[in-house]
């Protein structure tokens, strides 16, 4: 394990709640600025020295970012060849859709699987904006100025006592302080708490999350247009029932963004 002293005086690892999450005095900025000039940074996946980033060039250059032609629903990619006028996978031409359009960064594949991983379950929250800049960079199939309000996925209250945070109300978080927009945390609650998704089998998944979620204050989203943001897309089990329950409050329409989907 590589000890990283610009990781240990970073106040984001100190937050007690995600409103102090982006927090910067003066003071560490210029810290931070002298650190960066007099000692190594480490690429947060393979542990390479990484200049300027939190993962080093090998890694960056790693990640599969999705690329269109993809399904104009699920955002999942349709073959380059024989496409023709279809716009929309097998699946989704066959669906009711709650989601207007699910676009997501990249596959869930390493090393953005890793990247991923180590922010929800290695407390490597920083890399939160690692995944921003990485949006900035090689993201835009979606107009984070369209819409009125961002919505993550909740987390049930035990599964937030255990983690101390979520990493889909971090990255909205991020995205709501660049774009200017609005994080709606009261609106969609988790009342259920239900086995974790990557356990279960496909089919369970897609019904493990009935009723799991609860919605209140519903005239604040009614007429607005939504962006659910959650960390991965896998059966879109968990943002379709998102957006069922969202539904209920009568949006103009629902988009769903994720980090990575797995393709």
């Amino acid at each position: 394990m590589v000890f990283d002293i610009k990781r240990v005086l970073d106040p984001c690892l100190l937050r007690d709640d995600s409103s102090r999450f982006f927090m910067k005095t003066k003071v560490h900025q210029i810290v931070m600025t002298m650190l960066d000039r007099l000692l190594p940074q480490f690429c947060q996946v393979c542990e390479k020295p990484s200049v300027f980033r939190l993962l080093c060039s090998t890694c960056l250059s790693q990640i599969k970012f999705l690329k269109p032609p993809f399904c104009s629903v699920c955002g999942i990619p349709l073959p380059t060849l024989n496409t023709g006028n279809r716009t929309m996978c097998g699946n989704c031409s066959k669906m009711k859709h709650f989601i207007r359009k699910s676009r997501s960064l990249a596959r869930y594949e390493s090393p953005m699987k890793d990247v991923i991983r180590a922010f929800k379950f290695q407390q490597k929250t920083y890399l939160v904006n690692e995944c921003v800049t990485l949006i900035e960079e090689h993201f835009c199939d979606v107009n984070f100025f369209e819409y009125d309000y961002f919505i993550p996925v909740p987390l049930h209250a035990r599964k937030w006592n255990e983690r101390k945070f979520n990493q889909a109300l971090l990255l909205a978080e991020r995205l709501g302080k660049k774009y200017r927009k609005r994080i709606l945390k009261n609106v969609l609650f988790k009342a259920l708490l239900t086995p974790p998704q990557s356990e279960l089998k496909r089919e369970d998944r897609l019904s493990n999350l009935k009723k799991a979620f609860e919605l209140r204050n519903t005239s604040i989203i009614e007429n607005k247009k939504i962006l659910l943001i959650d960390d991965i897309q896998t059966t879109r089990s968990t943002l379709i029932e998102c957006a069922k329950t969202l539904h209920r409050g009568k949006p103009q329409f629902i988009d769903s963004f994720t980090l990575a989907a797995t393709v």
